[in-house]
């Protein structure tokens, strides 16, 4: 089985508070916690953070919360301190702004690394058919092999010459979560920001840089997360259709 960790950090620059901010009556990292639970693959669930008002919360609805220092750089240094001393082999990071992440993909994440010798990371990638989101910075793209290793995440429209068409080929969006190796973890702590990780602003470049092997998995719920305040009604109104279909 693999332990969960829900990175969650009170500072955004874009949307301060984020985390927090209510969703259908509920803080929007709760929402990411109640669907983590649902995993069959995921034993260990842990919100990791390096604030008292998260931690509160994440308590007041029944969260195991482990703090943090308050020094991280990135999601991925603080998802490794969370679990460090744990015994688990796969440690799935998954993003506390993503109140509509699928508990079947997190298991099917888990399950490509036990699966596949080769891989050190799994991560979900998505058809992409808007061209807007197609040369939008802030969308990540990634360009994989025949057989789901990924060759590069840019911010960047790649493939060149590809339109998010059929007709065109399959151009695809990375969702931004995370199933870890414990040694591809440790390696990324190990190892020193590379110039692709700073010139993309991308960090999962720095373990691709270190020679850490990427397994994409489909996704077919495009499952939209928070960004900016101004994702927040066609988030809401998903949460709010998917409890009334349940």
């Amino acid at each position: 089985m693999a332990l969960g960790v829900i990175p969650a950090r009170l500072g955004s620059t874009r949307f301060p508070g984020k985390v927090l901010h209510p969703l259908a009556g509920k803080p929007m990292m709760q929402w990411v916690w109640e669907r983590a639970r649902q995993s069959t693959a995921i034993r260990d669930l842990v919100i990791a953070t390096d604030s008292e008002a998260v931690r509160q919360a994440g308590e007041a609805f029944g969260a195991r919360v482990v703090m943090t220092d308050a020094r991280h750089e990135s999601g991925t240094s603080r998802v490794a301190e969370a679990a460090g001393g744990c015994p688990h082999n796969i440690v799935v990071n998954i993003q506390a702004d993503e109140p509509l992440v699928d508990p079947v993909l997190l298991d099917r994440l888990v399950h490509a690394l036990r699966s596949t010798p080769w891989a050190h990371v799994a991560t979900p990638a998505l058809t992409l058919l808007d061209h807007d989101r197609l040369v939008n910075p802030n969308v990540v793209k990634l360009v994989m092999a025949h057989d789901h290793r990924v060759l590069y995440f840019s911010r960047g429209a790649i493939p060149h010459g590809f339109s998010p068409q059929p007709r065109f080929g399959a151009t695809w969006e990375h969702q931004g979560i995370y199933a870890f190796r414990r040694s591809a973890l440790e390696a990324w702590i190990s190892s020193p920001p590379s110039p692709l990780e700073d010139a993309e602003r991308l960090e999962q470049l720095r373990l691709m840089d270190a020679g850490m092997a990427f397994i994409a998995v489909i996704a077919s719920d495009p499952s939209p997360g928070v960004n900016t305040i101004e994702d927040i009604p066609l988030v809401e109104q998903l949460l709010r259709r998917q409890c009334r279909e349940q």
